[in-house]
């Protein structure tokens, strides 16, 4: 083999080594990375809601960015008809419920006029009381939502509690049709473990919460929701309910 050869030999396969690590750095770069978190919509609203916010990462620092702009790319992609579920635990208990998002249609129609008190549900939207009845013309089930990286937040309602229950439910589109006490998901007392599984085109991700529900108050110590790290104790769930 003369010099040529080599010499072109070993650029090829220099080349192929390069290619590989910018392919193995670049993995997590090119694909949809979501950061979940829990907070307390209003306390001092009737009923209260827990809810999560999803946001999908942009990329950030100069390493990152040079990597992106190897394979012809400036940012993530979207993480494209993104859907969840939430898994509620305890030991030998599991319940599964479909998510809904908070920019979901609501399955509403708003009223003028104050309607009958049995069937109207109100809501607080941008400082002024909205009052609707649900509507089965309405409901959307199983919605999906595009997260494009960047700083904006997208949230999801969980759970809701009324003061003076001891029981919280799981919040979903069929909540509008028993004012937000749906009994199917009806949750007793105690603490609860919960996993968030979301699924956007071939990928999925999760992440772990403790759901505090105790008495029939609804401050942060009697009905909250608590990130993954207070979950010390383990759940074994063996069964579904």
């Amino acid at each position: 083999m003369d010099v040529a050869s080599l010499t072109l030999s070993s650029i090829s396969l220099v080349l192929v080594v390069l290619g590989l690590v910018t392919w193995w750095f670049t993995r997590s770069l090119r694909e949809p990375h979501l950061t979940i978190e829990a907070k307390c919509h209003l306390r001092n609203d009737d009923p209260v809601f827990l809810e999560i916010s999803v946001r999908n990462q942009p990329v950030s620092g100069w390493f990152n960015r040079c990597l992106l702009s190897l394979i012809g790319r400036d940012e993530r992609p979207a993480a494209e008809q993104c859907r969840f579920t939430v898994d509620v635990c305890r030991a030998g208990w599991k319940k599964q419920m479909d998510g809904r998002w908070n920019d979901a249609p609501e399955p509403l129609v708003p009223f003028v006029y104050h309607p009958p008190s049995n069937q109207a549900m109100s809501r607080l939207i941008y400082g002024r009381r909205i009052y609707g009845v649900p509507s089965l013309a309405h409901a959307v089930d199983k919605t999906s939502l595009d997260l494009f990286p960047g700083d904006e937040k997208s949230w999801a309602g969980v759970f809701v509690k009324y003061k003076g229950d001891s029981a919280c439910y799981g919040f979903n589109t069929g909540s509008y049709f028993h004012q937000y006490k749906y009994p199917e998901y009806e949750i007793v007392q105690g603490k609860f473990k919960i996993v968030v599984r979301f699924r956007y085109g071939s990928h999925q991700t999760s992440e772990t919460f403790l759901l505090i529900n105790k008495g029939t108050e609804t401050d942060e110590f009697h009905f909250d929701l608590k990130p993954r790290k207070y979950c010390k104790q383990r759940f074994r769930c063996c069964r579904s309910a």
